[in-house]
């Protein structure tokens, strides 16, 4: 991972909580009924938080029950590092990482992060990078508590 590209940058943020998350419905690893679920329940819990979708140029053609930006792919890594930079927190509900590459980002670039417990690979990461600072590991099914709690704290 570049350092020189994912640190925290100096951006525009706004005075709501935001999130931040890879939506992927065509990829069942990424755990997206999990993700839409639990972001469901946060915008239920907090209507003014707002919540960033990312990685997949058809989402439109979902039924996301909560308001959303759509930010499709993002193929340039200095925009993905700008993203990560605006948001409070980032959300993968992937059961799978081959190494977990976007959590690391998101943290090199100051990004708190809630993350599912099931991956091996995330728990090894986030207790290396930042010793659970600006991370949580909830367990997968009561994910949505989780990030609802996170985005009052």
């Amino acid at each position: 991972m570049d350092l020189d590209l994912f640190y925290p940058r100096e951006v525009e943020r706004t005075s709501h909580p935001t999130i931040l998350a890879m939506a992927r419905p065509g990829k069942p690893w990424r755990g997206y009924d999990t993700l839409i679920s639990a972001l469901h329940q946060v915008k239920l819990a907090m209507p003014t938080v707002k919540i960033i979708l990312f990685g997949d140029s058809q989402l439109f053609k979902q039924a996301i029950p909560f308001d959303y930006t759509d930010k499709g792919i993002v193929f340039q890594q200095n925009q993905l590092a700008n993203l990560y930079s605006q948001v409070d927190i980032f959300v993968d509900t992937s059961d799978y990482q081959g190494f977990g590459r976007p959590a690391l980002e998101a943290m090199a670039c100051g990004t708190a992060c809630v993350l599912t417990n099931e991956v091996r690979e995330t728990r090894t990461i986030v207790y290396w990078y930042r010793q659970r600072r600006t991370s949580l590991l909830p367990d997968l099914r009561p994910l949505h508590t989780k990030v609802s709690n996170e985005c009052s704290a």
